[in-house]
């Protein structure tokens, strides 16, 4: 007996909703974007101050964040600056 054949003739080639794209950075990038050391980075993340997108496996493993909440971080820290 042969496998079954798929018939593509009711899919949609054209996606219907855009997936999103978000630029990631990690701790030292972050680190730049905000004037502080990486090591602050990375205990902002451990503490939840600075929320990451994600860590990386292994106890070393880097730590991911989201580049506009970043951006929008620093700029927030500015601004009590000022």
């Amino acid at each position: 007996m042969m496998g079954h054949a798929v018939s593509m003739t009711h899919i949609d080639p054209t996606p219907t909703q855009a997936i999103p794209v978000v630029e990631l950075v990690g701790a030292t990038d972050a680190a730049g974007l905000l004037e502080v050391n990486p090591k602050t980075v990375r205990r902002w993340a451990n503490t939840g101050q600075l929320p990451a997108v994600g860590k990386l496996s292994g106890t070393r493993g880097a730590y991911i964040f989201n580049a506009a909440a970043v951006a929008a971080e620093a700029a927030a820290r500015k601004a009590g600056r000022a």
